[in-house]
């Protein structure tokens, strides 16, 4: 699906953004219909067990729908942000939270850190929901709400502004890091609060 289509340099990405900035508003949103209607198609296509090629490791169909609801959700806080709108707090954030659980070791790796050996616990709230990963008894620990941990994963806010906390030096050391986006970390987000 997706072989051949990436340059080491990012050029690729980079070209279709200028291509893609030039159109008319109503072009520009059919076409994201049209290449959202496709993504969908070609997800269901791919065989079981498959994996498909991105810019970080390979991911299962699940994993890939995942990063492309987090993409969305990253860069519309982007507009979101650019226009002072208030993010909006989803029951889709689960899908996010699901793949930066999954995607910790990655943060990691992408540091050149050591990927720590025990489990992390992850307890996240959206209103009344608590939604929770990994077991009960880990040393290590990251409470807070799902929005605030989405936004800190993706780069969007800085840690000190989110309602996210840890227990145990790795889980620290994690969300200094975080990352829920293939490639190389960023500066990030600076603090609006102290």
């Amino acid at each position: 699906m997706l072989a051949g289509q990436f340059e080491e340099d990012g050029g690729t990405v980079d070209r279709a953004a200028e291509e893609l900035a030039s159109q008319a508003p109503d072009d520009l949103l059919q076409s994201w219909r049209r290449q959202r209607a496709n993504v969908i198609t070609a997800l269901t296509e791919v065989p079981t067990g498959e994996r498909i090629p991105w810019f970080g490791p390979p991911m299962g169909v699940a994993m890939a729908a995942s990063a492309r609801l987090m993409e969305v959700f990253a860069h519309g806080q982007d507009v979101r942000d650019a226009l002072d709108i208030a993010p909006i707090p989803s029951f889709r954030l689960r899908h996010i939270a699901h793949l930066v659980a999954a995607t910790r070791d990655f943060a990691f790796r992408v540091h050149r850190l050591p990927v720590p050996l025990e489990p992390f616990r992850i307890e996240l709230s959206l209103g009344d929901d608590v939604w929770t990963s990994g077991p009960d008894d880990a040393h290590q620990r990251v409470t807070g709400e799902a929005l605030d941990f989405s936004l800190l994963a993706t780069r969007r806010r800085h840690r000190n502004d989110c309602r996210v906390t840890a227990r145990g030096e790795l889980a620290n050391l994690w969300l200094d890091i975080i990352q829920a986006y293939a490639g190389e970390p960023g500066r990030g987000r600076r603090a609006t609060t102290t």
